[in-house]
């Protein structure tokens, strides 16, 4: 399987056919059931396409996305099934109104060094 990221023009409603002009970048093409791929990507519209190697070739998958903006300024569409429901995980903070301080110090300092490999001890005091 491997994971294909390209972004749309503004007025693109879908990606019409494979175009490497507008591949933003894929993962490395594994025979696993678990594919990641980390991105910095800008505003804009995004198709995700997961693939497999052989044409034709189908099968089941999740697909999850993890972000740092809030819920409400992404949308997601399933291009192949707009009706499709997909589940929405809240993180804590935005499930939580009453989140206290200490706990999101923590988060944001286990996330810059998880993620950025930042020193966790810098952002505690």
């Amino acid at each position: 399987m491997i994971i294909n990221v390209f972004k749309l023009g503004a007025s693109d409603a879908k990606l019409a056919e494979f175009d490497k002009a507008k591949l933003v970048s894929k993962s490395v093409l594994k025979e696993h059931r678990e594919i990641s791929c980390r991105l910095k990507i800008n505003p804009g519209k995004y198709v995700i396409l997961p693939s497999t190697a052989e044409a034709g070739q189908t099968g089941d998958y999740h697909l999850t996305v993890y972000f740092n903006k809030p819920i409400g300024q992404l949308e997601f569409t399933r291009l192949d099934a707009p009706d499709d429901e997909y589940e929405v995980v809240r993180e804590e903070s935005e499930a939580v109104i009453d989140v206290p301080a200490w706990k999101e110090d923590l988060c944001q300092a286990r996330y810059r060094s998880m993620i950025l490999g930042e020193e966790e001890t810098k952002y505690l005091s």
